[in-house]
């Protein structure tokens, strides 16, 4: 079995509520949205490329086997001990149901955590890999930003998660192009299946990497956005501001 890889290495986590624990991050290539803010290798026919030190980067032909990428997690992971999860990433990696399924089973056996980032606008791609994932992080992704409104697909994808022990989390991005309206429709979304769930309000990133919105704009869309939602924060890709992958 095998899929396209974009990328495989080790980092620090620079969104959410895990941001600043070290992960490596296996990033799939593809993706069926096409957001406009997208600043990720989206390509499959792009080579890989995998970390294997700090510094050390080599490119493999895609598509990749399951051997070969658990290969290169293990090899992460016994060269600096310590990592958090294995961060699925992307481009989308539900799209590659078959490949995980292989593959996860085994990266359980290195003891691993496996943490699921995703556009989660695939639910019916959900159910059998949900036993293998400890953290699910699912965007709401905005009809402004991505040509198409996915409400029916996030709002099952969240009732999935939220039915099945797993560790949820939702992130909505925003810009300072964003109709509000489109923030305040997912922010009901999320209250009418899974309330209690943190979400974070994540600015768009510019070219420089410096995030769409100033600091006290981020501080008046907390205002607004905590009108609906308790459970929240605002937090722009640390990873961005810091220099890192």
């Amino acid at each position: 079995m095998t899929a396209p890889v974009a990328e495989i290495f080790s980092s620090l986590a620079g969104e959410g509520p895990h941001v600043g624990r070290r992960q490596i991050f296996l990033r799939l290539a593809g993706c069926p949205v096409g957001c406009d803010y997208c600043d990720t290798p989206t390509d499959p026919q792009a080579p890989a490329e995998i970390e294997r030190r700090p510094g050390e980067v080599v490119r493999l032909a895609n598509p990749l086997t399951v051997e070969a990428v658990l290969t290169e997690i293990r090899g992460l992971e016994d060269r600096a001990p310590g990592h958090a999860h294995l961060a699925l990433t992307g481009g989308e990696p539900l799209l590659y149901g078959k490949f995980l399924r292989e593959l996860l089973p085994l990266v359980r056996e290195t003891g691993l955590p496996i943490y699921l980032e995703t556009a989660g606008v695939l639910p019916d791609a959900l159910p059998p890999l949900l036993p293998f994932f400890d953290v699910v992080a699912a965007d709401i992704k905005l009809p402004h930003h991505c040509g198409r409104a996915y409400w029916d697909e996030s709002r099952r994808f969240l009732a999935i998660c939220a039915g099945a022990g797993v560790e949820l989390l939702v992130k909505v991005i925003f810009g300072l192009k964003t109709p509000w309206d489109e923030v305040e429709r997912a922010l009901r979304l999320v209250n009418g299946v899974a309330p209690e769930v943190e979400v974070t309000l994540q600015p768009i990133h510019g070219a420089d990497g410096r995030p769409e919105l100033a600091g006290e704009e981020m501080l008046r869309a907390h205002i607004r956005a905590s009108a609906l939602h308790r459970n929240l924060r605002v937090l722009p890709q640390v990873h961005r501001l810091v220099g890192i992958k």
